[in-house]
C-alpha cells in the first residue's frame, strides 16, 4: 500500500503541472485575442478615405540615348599567326566579337582590315533586342589573310568616320605591332579628336595593344590607348573596358566572390552578362530568397571558338589555331532591381557584369519654414522655397557619392527658366528662390560613369497665393449607437469673405479636396462628402474597425476639416473646427451580449473545458492492478473432494469512466457463479482501491456456512462500514464444503 501511495503522489503532481500549463495557455489566448481584456483601442489615424501619395519630387528620367559610330581598324598581318603567339589573332578576333556583341540599337561598327588597304571588310548595326548572334558570327566570319602592316587602313578608316554625322565617334585601332611604312604617336591621334571632333558629335581614337611589339602609346585627349605586352588573354579585358566607356557601361563585381550575384545598392537600367568558357546563362532571379525572376532583352548570344583559314606570314601560309576553351556566351537584362541578383551561367570559368545605371533628374521644392518638400500632387504656391535637384531614385532620394559608388563621378549644373524667360542661370541646389506664378521649367544637365551625358526639363507650375476661405461645422452631439447607423454632422463651405461658390466652382471640386482629422483618433474614421447645395458638406462619424463597442468616449473630440483644391488657376483652401461629444448609449447588458457574442463564449468554453480537465485529473480511479480476470482458488474442506481453480471478473462501469469528478464504479465477482454468490459492487476510492457499496446486502444474506470476508472482515451483524478492497486484498468466501479465495491482482 505504501508503494501505491508514493505512485498516486508521483502522478498527482504531474497532473497538477499539466493542469497548470493548461490554465496559462487558455488565458494567453483568451487575453491576447480580447479586446475587453486587452483593453486595446484603435489606434489608426485616419483622417480621410482618400490614398494620399507620398511622392516629394518631380522627376524625369535623366539618361540621353546616344547613337556610336565605331570604325575598327584590324591588324590581321601574319605575325598575328606566329611564334611568340600564334594563338593571337584569335584572341583579337574573340575580343572583337565582344565588341560586336555590345552595339546598341542606334550604333553602328565597320571593319577595315590592314590586308585590304582603306576598304570597308564589313559594316553591322546593332540590335533593338541586345546582342545579335548575326553581328558576332559576321566577325567570326571575317578572314584575317595575313601579310605586313600597312599604314593606308588608318586614315582611310579616320576620314570615313569624320563624316559620319552619329553623335559619338569612335576610331579603334587593334594591332600587335609597329606600322610599315608610320610612325603612330599619341599626339597624332589626339589631334584627329580635336581636330575631327565637334559640339554634340564627339570624336575619339582607342587602341588596343595586342603584344609586346605593338607601339607603347600614352594616353592624351581624346586618346585612349591599352596595351597588352604580356599577356594575350589580357586584350579581352582590354576589349571590354573600351567598349564600357564607348557604350556608357560600368563593371560591377559579383558580391563574395561569388562570380554569379551582383548585389547593387541603386535600381539598375541594364546589366550586360559575359560568362566565358563552357556558358550557358539562364533566367536572372532577384530577391535574397531568388524568387523573382527576371526577363532577359533576347536569347544569350554564343561567342564560338574563332575561325580563320590559313594566314600569310613570312610568305608563307601558316595555319590558324584557337585555343580551347575561348568560347563564351553574353546576354542583357533590363531593370534590375537594387539588392541581390542571381544568375545562372552553367560551367562558365568566369563571369564579368556591365551595367548601366537607373538614373532621373529630379526636383524638390522646400518650404523653409518646415524644411519638408511640397508632395508631388500639390499645389506649389508662389513664394521662397529652397530647390533641390540631382540624380534621385524612384523614391526620390538624391544619389550621391555617399550614397552609391555605381554612379561614378557625377557633375551637376541647372537653370532655371519662367513663362520662357530664365530667371537662374545658374541655379544652386539647396539655395532659396523666391518663385512667382507662372510656369517653371528646372533645365538639368549632368554627367555620370566617366562622361555619360544626362539632361532633362523638368516642369513645375507656380500657382498664386492661395484664397482662404472657411468651413463653418454645426455642433452636434451624437452617440455611439449612431455611428454607422446614418448619424452625420453638417458643415458649410464659403470662399474668401464669406462668398458664395458657385455651381461650376462647385461641380470641379474632387471630394478628395476635403480631408476630416480627429483628436484623439477615438476609434473612429471621419468621412467627408459633398452635397448638392454648393458649399454643403456631410461629415459622416464610422468606427473604424468597424465595431462601435470599441469607440473610446472618455475624452472630447476635437474635429478639423480642411479643404486644398486648384481652381482657375488658383489654390483655394479653407478650414474649420469644432469640439464633438458622443455620449455612450450602449448598456452593460448591450456591451455583455456583444461581448459574449465576440469573445465571451470563447472563456465559455475554455471555463468548460477547464472544469472538465479538473473533474477528470482529481476523479478518483481504481489501480491499475485490478486484473480483469483474476484466478479465484477453490479449496474443499472435506477429504476426497478435489480442489481447483476458475476466474472471477472484475468489470469496470464504462458511463462513471467517462463522467469527470464521479468515482469510477465497478462489480467484483470472487466467486464462481454456480456459488451463489452476490458481486462486491465497489467505489473508487483513494489510493486506487474501491469501496463496497452494497456492504449492507451482504450483511443480510450472512448465514451460517456460507460467509464473505475482505481481508478478514466477515460481512456479518457485526460489520458498521463499508470495507475497501484494494489490489492486494484478499476475499474469502465459503460454503459448507468449499473455501474460495481471491486478490484482484492475482
Amino acid at each position: 500500500m505504501r508503494r501505491l501511495c508514493l505512485v498516486g503522489a508521483r502522478n498527482s503532481g504531474l497532473l497538477r503541472r499539466a493542469l497548470a500549463a493548461w490554465v496559462m495557455v487558455v488565458l494567453t489566448v483568451l487575453v491576447g485575442a480580447s479586446p475587453a481584456i486587452a483593453n486595446t483601442a484603435p489606434t489608426i489615424d485616419v483622417v480621410s478615405s482618400v490614398t494620399v501619395s507620398t511622392d516629394i519630387c518631380a522627376s524625369v528620367p535623366a539618361t540621353v540615348s546616344k547613337s556610336h559610330e565605331i570604325n575598327v581598324v584590324l591588324d590581321d598581318s601574319g605575325s598575328m599567326f606566329i611564334e611568340p603567339s600564334p594563338q593571337r589573332w584569335s584572341y583579337v578576333k574573340y575580343a572583337l566579337m565582344l565588341f560586336a556583341a555590345m552595339l546598341g540599337p542606334a550604333d553602328e561598327m565597320k571593319v577595315f582590315l590592314l590586308s585590304q588597304g582603306g576598304a570597308v571588310a564589313l559594316t553591322i548595326q546593332g540590335s533593338q533586342s541586345g546582342p545579335s548572334q548575326a553581328n558576332v558570327n559576321a566577325i567570326n566570319g571575317l578572314q584575317m589573310r595575313g601579310g605586313g602592316t600597312p599604314w593606308a587602313a588608318v586614315p582611310a578608316a579616320r576620314d570615313e568616320l569624320a563624316g559620319n554625322g552619329a553623335q559619338s565617334r569612335w576610331l579603334v585601332l587593334l594591332s600587335d605591332g609597329e606600322f610599315d611604312d608610320h610612325t603612330a604617336t599619341s599626339a597624332e591621334f589626339s589631334g584627329w579628336s580635336a581636330s575631327l571632333g565637334s559640339a554634340g558629335h564627339s570624336y575619339d581614337v582607342g587602341f588596343l595593344g595586342a603584344g609586346s611589339g605593338a607601339p607603347q602609346l600614352a594616353a592624351a585627349p581624346g586618346f585612349h590607348p591599352a596595351n597588352a605586352p604580356d599577356d594575350i588573354s589580357q586584350i579581352l579585358g582590354n576589349t571590354a573596358t573600351l567598349a564600357n566607356q564607348i557604350f556608357g557601361r560600368a563593371v560591377i563585381q559579383p558580391m563574395g566572390g561569388s562570380g554569379t550575384t551582383i548585389n547593387p545598392d541603386i535600381d539598375l537600367a541594364t546589366v550586360l552578362v559575359l560568362a566565358q568558357g563552357d556558358a550557358a546563362i539562364g533566367t536572372p532571379e532577384s530577391g535574397i530568397d531568388q524568387d523573382q525572376p527576371l526577363d532577359l532583352l533576347a536569347e544569350p548570344v554564343s561567342i564560338p571558338q574563332p575561325t580563320n583559314p590559313s594566314a600569310l606570314a613570312d610568305g608563307a601560309l601558316v595555319p590558324a589555331t584557337a585555343p580551347s576553351g575561348l568560347t563564351g556566351q553574353i546576354a542583357t537584362v533590363a531593370h534590375v532591381p537594387s539588392g541581390q541578383t542571381y544568375f545562372g551561367v552553367g560551367a562558365a570559368s568566369q563571369t564579368s557584369f556591365y551595367y548601366t545605371p537607373r538614373v532621373q533628374f529630379g526636383v524638390s521644392f522646400i518650404d523653409p519654414s518646415t524644411n519638408e518638400p511640397i508632395p508631388k500632387g500639390q499645389a506649389v504656391v508662389a513664394g521662397k522655397y529652397k530647390v533641390v535637384y540631382g540624380f534621385m531614385d524612384a523614391d526620390c532620394n538624391i544619389i550621391g557619392p555617399d550614397r552609391s559608388t555605381l554612379l561614378g563621378d557625377i557633375t551637376l549644373s541647372a537653370s532655371m527658366s519662367e513663362d520662357g524667360a530664365v530667371i537662374q542661370p545658374t541655379l544652386d541646389s539647396g539655395a532659396e528662390y523666391d518663385l512667382s506664378a507662372g510656369d517653371v521649367v528646372v533645365t538639368v544637365d549632368g554627367t555620370y560613369l566617366d562622361g555619360n551625358p544626362a539632361h532633362a526639363e523638368i516642369k513645375q507650375h507656380i500657382y498664386p497665393a492661395p484664397e482662404q476661405g472657411t468651413i463653418t461645422i454645426s455642433d452636434s452631439e451624437l452617440t455611439v449607437s449612431s455611428l454607422g447607423a446614418g448619424a452625420s454632422i453638417s458643415a458649410t463651405y464659403a470662399g474668401v469673405n464669406g462668398q458664395a461658390i458657385s455651381q461650376q466652382e462647385w461641380a470641379a471640386i474632387n471630394p478628395d479636396a476635403f480631408i476630416a482629422k480627429a483628436e484623439p483618433n477615438a476609434g473612429i474614421q471621419w468621412l467627408v462628402s459633398k452635397e448638392t447645395t454648393p458649399g454643403d458638406l456631410k461629415i459622416t462619424p464610422v468606427a473604424t474597425s468597424g465595431d462601435i463597442y470599441s469607440v473610446s468616449t472618455s475624452k472630447p473630440i476635437r474635429l478639423t476639416v480642411s479643404a486644398n483644391y486648384t481652381y482657375e488657376e488658383g489654390v483655394k483652401t479653407a478650414s474649420g473646427e469644432t469640439d464633438v461629444s458622443i455620449a455612450d448609449d450602449l448598456s452593460l447588458w448591450d456591451r455583455f451580449l456583444h461581448w459574449l457574442g465576440l469573445d465571451g463564449w470563447k472563456w465559455f468554453l475554455a471555463g468548460i473545458g477547464l472544469i472538465l480537465l479538473v473533474g477528470y485529473i482529481f476523479k478518483k480511479r481504481f489501480s491499475r492492478r485490478f486484473k480483469t480476470a483474476p484466478h479465484i482458488n477453490a479449496r474443499p474442506k472435506s477429504f476426497g473432494m478435489p480442489a481447483g481453480q476458475s476466474r472471477g471478473e472484475f468489470k469496470r462501469s464504462l458511463g462513471y469512466a467517462l463522467l469527470p469528478f464521479f468515482a469510477d464504479r465497478a462489480t467484483f465477482r470472487y466467486a464462481p457463479g454456480t456459488a451463489g454468490f452476490t458481486r462486491l459492487k465497489l467505489r473508487a476510492s483513494a489510493h486506487g482501491g474501491g469501496e463496497v457499496t452494497n456492504w449492507k446486502a451482504l450483511v443480510a444474506s450472512h448465514r451460517n456456512g456460507k460467509s464473505v470476508e475482505v481481508n478478514g472482515a466477515r460481512f456479518d451483524k457485526d460489520m458498521t462500514r463499508p470495507p475497501t478492497v484494494g489490489a492486494g486484498s484478499l476475499i474469502t468466501a465459503q460454503t459448507p464444503d468449499m473455501k474460495y479465495e481471491c486478490a484482484p491482482n492475482a
